[in-house]
């Protein structure tokens, strides 16, 4: 069984200062969606030092972070919403006992969607309330049509055993 869920928000302006509250929390990030409704951009991509302070600050406190993104992942229209990505996947190298989850959301997806919302109930659930044995755990997701996928790189290969061939027998692709 899952843990009740609290919901609260806070300004990225007071994470310095009521840091304390986050201890042991995980926090999602609508970061990415403070733009559609300011004309301030708050995605990575713009970020100064007070700002990396202020994730910093979160990144040590928090338990963890599942940060969305939209369009910045599985079709790739909002370019100013990969640098999270790229970052999270450093940090957790860096700390692998810290958790960031990304979790990208189609172009068209809503945050009012009742499906964006089961998305992300199944983000927190899988990433944060499922004990996890051997497996490698999962924290990048992308969502399209009120569906969860795993981004993965998979071997083509045709392309592999031409390569090997041409190595093989000493030539080179052209």
């Amino acid at each position: 069984a899952c843990p009740a869920i609290e919901v609260s928000s806070m300004p990225v302006n007071e994470l310095e200062t009521e840091s304390n509250s986050l201890s042991g929390k995980v926090v999602i990030s609508l970061l990415d969606f403070a733009g559609a409704t300011t004309s301030a951009d708050c995605s990575v991509f713009t970020w100064n030092e007070s700002d990396f302070d202020a994730f910093r600050t979160l990144q040590r406190t928090a338990k963890g972070i599942i940060w969305l993104t939209r369009g910045a992942h599985m079709t790739p229209l909002n370019p100013k919403g990969t640098p999270i990505i790229a970052l999270a996947r450093t940090l957790m190298s860096e700390d692998p006992l810290k958790t960031i989850v990304t979790l990208d959301l189609d172009q068209d997806s809503r945050l009012a969607d009742p499906a964006v919302a089961q998305a992300v109930l199944r983000v927190l659930r899988q990433t944060f309330h499922v004990k996890h044995g051997s497996e490698p755990r999962e924290t990048e997701y992308t969502e399209k049509d009120g569906r969860l996928y795993i981004p993965r790189l998979a071997p083509v290969r045709a392309l592999n055993r031409l390569v090997e061939d041409e190595h093989s027998h000493g030539g080179f692709l052209q």
